[in-house]
């Protein structure tokens, strides 16, 4: 992935395909996930304990990671890499 790509040319690819994500967090830590918004890999739905407020404006993407088995988010402008993987 390239700077030109907008958040929702990544929410696309995540949406189609599971991907290596690295990007660095707020801490300056480098983190590496597996990562998909493919609905057939989602958990079923379960309500969080937190109202999620979907904010248009933020550059966050929100990703399940496969192999914590939980939801993440980053910033699309933290983003180092992201590569499809052959699922």
């Amino acid at each position: 992935m390239t700077a030109t790509n907008t958040k929702n040319d990544l929410i696309e690819t995540l949406r189609s395909a599971v991907c290596d994500i690295t990007f660095e967090k707020q801490d300056g830590s480098i983190r590496h996930l597996r990562g998909t918004l493919r609905e057939d890999l989602l958990p079923a739905y379960t309500p969080s304990p937190r109202p999620y407020v979907k904010n248009e404006e933020s550059d966050a993407i929100r990703v399940y990671d496969l192999e914590s088995d939980g939801w993440r988010s980053f910033n699309a402008e933290n983003l180092i890499s992201l590569n499809t993987i052959n699922e």
